[in-house]
């Protein structure tokens, strides 16, 4: 925006001469040419070094930044992080030898699932256990049981199916010689082995994916239905308070459990916690480590993104707020945001107008339209509390960031995500929440920089470019183009909410 141009004489200017200068109306493809802006921004921002006057919350977005974009580093600490990280869960027995999960030693998929929680590692490879807003329009935070998303069966791995499953297979295999201990010949069976682990995945993907209907569980009924799982261990894991027998848990599709239970019985269990283990290799440890390691791990949509587009991204989406906060301290102003502000205050006026003015509309409906139009109210650009320093400390001064292990710091952030999320287990849902922001593009590096973080579950919103799709084909009180005003507001990347 340009606040400077006379909106009377040229409103395309005023609305869009800032973003021409900056390089965003790239006629050819506009979008991109944002988004790169943007990101060169945002990583300009993350790499300045931290100094005294830096907001002690922006310091944890700065050194995960670091540690993730300081590849030489990275490269010195090799895959020693992760093999750490595999003792203290009990090992891989992949690795282990023959003997890992012997008489004498048992493999025990309780024990394993307890210590992946444990040690900060995400445990949903078999079922998704999570904290969500509760079914049939209750206003609390409810704890769920899901199917959990499959590597084999992801749209990539439908796309490329005949050459997906091996390329998996050699990942796995790439996986367990890297972490493996150069002193131990590796096991002879690595080859049958991996290809059990892949099989086994692949059985869990074919279950059916019928939409069946949700239903609630005590804890006692899914321990008694369910119990190839210790959920008790798993949820007083996460939660603050004790879950008691008669806790309710949702379960999506029970049909889905039901199968998982009879597949665990003809599955050996050296094949199950090779498979729980190796998820969580591949997803949880490898892309933190050396460039050997991240290779194995890296999605296809990666290959062809800098270091530092890849850091940005991971930092972004650990920090979302803080990455949208930095943004709008050093790039938005506040008298552009207000000029937008103004637009759409005008916008409902017109609005309102257009409801008093209606011939066809009857009064009952012109009531209750008006009275709809009275309880909208507006986040344009960011709101305030974003640049409150005291808030944003309060909220992310305790977060363990260091610059050094970046596998340690994601650890800890996902600690600390599942601690917030489970924290939430039968509290009411806050339309404004920061621990989950909703976006209208989540964890794109330029998808935050409207800051709304209105949850999805308890409001609607409407993009500002939206509504005046209903407002500019009147003879509004602007008396300006549609594109002037759908670009006046989408270049604040404002947004007008209804909250109901």
């Amino acid at each position: 925006m340009n606040v400077s141009a006379d909106p009377c004489s040229d409103f395309y200017a005023f609305a869009c001469g800032s973003g021409r200068v900056q390089g965003f109306n790239n006629q050819d493809d506009p979008q991109t040419a944002k988004r790169d802006v943007v990101k060169k921004q945002l990583i300009t921002i993350l790499s300045e070094p931290v100094t005294n006057e830096t907001v002690l919350a922006y310091t944890k977005a700065k050194k995960l930044y670091k540690s993730c974009a300081d590849t030489k580093h990275r490269e010195q600490l090799g895959v020693e992080p992760a093999k750490k990280l595999l003792t203290s869960i009990g090992g891989w027995p992949l690795i282990d030898g023959v003997n890992a999960c012997n008489s004498s030693r048992k493999c025990d998929l309780s024990e394993l699932v307890v210590k992946v929680i444990d040690v900060g590692l995400i445990s949903n490879h078999l079922v998704d256990v999570t904290v969500l807003p509760g079914i049939s329009g209750s206003n609390k935070w409810t704890l769920h049981a899901s199917r959990p998303s499959f590597n084999v069966g992801t749209p990539l791995a439908e796309l490329l199916k005949n050459t997906f499953i091996p390329d998996y297979r050699e990942k796995l295999k790439a996986s367990a010689e890297l972490l493996a201990d150069n002193q131990k010949p590796i096991s002879r069976t690595l080859d049958y082995e991996v290809a059990q682990i892949v099989d086994f995945e692949v059985t869990l993907n074919n279950i059916s994916k019928n939409e069946n209907p949700s239903k609630n569980f005590t804890v006692s009924e899914l321990l008694s239905r369910f119990s190839f799982l210790p959920w008790m261990a798993i949820y007083n894991r996460y939660l603050l308070k004790g879950l008691s027998d008669y806790d309710v848990v949702t379960v999506d599709d029970p049909n889905y459990l039901d199968d998982v239970k009879e597949i665990l019985k003809s599955t050996p269990n050296r094949t199950v916690i090779n498979y729980v283990v190796g998820r969580s290799v591949l997803e949880g440890m490898l892309p933190f480590l050396n460039s050997e390691a991240r290779i194995l791990a890296e999605p296809y949509g990666l290959k062809n993104k800098s270091i530092e587009e890849r850091c940005l991204g991971f930092v972004h989406e650990s920090f979302p707020l803080l990455t949208t906060s930095m943004y709008v301290r050093q790039h938005i102003r506040k008298e552009v945001r207000d000029k937008v502000v103004e637009v759409v205050v005008n916008i409902i006026a017109e609005m309102k107008h257009i409801l008093q003015n209606e011939a066809w509309l009857d009064e009952g409906s012109r009531r209750a339209f008006n009275t709809k139009l009275e309880k909208m109210t507006y986040i344009v650009g960011y709101p305030d509390e974003l640049l409150n320093t005291a808030l944003l400390n309060s909220h992310f001064g305790n977060v363990q960031i260091s610059d050094d292990s970046l596998l340690e710091n994601s650890i800890s952030i996902s600690k600390r995500m599942y601690s917030r999320m489970f924290a939430k287990f039968n509290t009411s849902v806050e339309k404004l929440d920061w621990d989950f922001p909703i976006t209208w593009a989540p964890f794109e590096p330029e998808s935050l920089l409207n800051a709304q973080y209105i949850h999805l579950n308890v409001s609607s919103h409407l993009a500002a470019m939206d509504i005046t799709d209903k407002v500019s084909s009147q003879q509004s009180v602007m008396n300006s183009s549609q594109r002037a005003v759908k670009n006046a507001l989408q270049l604040t990347w404002g947004y007008i909410t209804a909250r109901v």
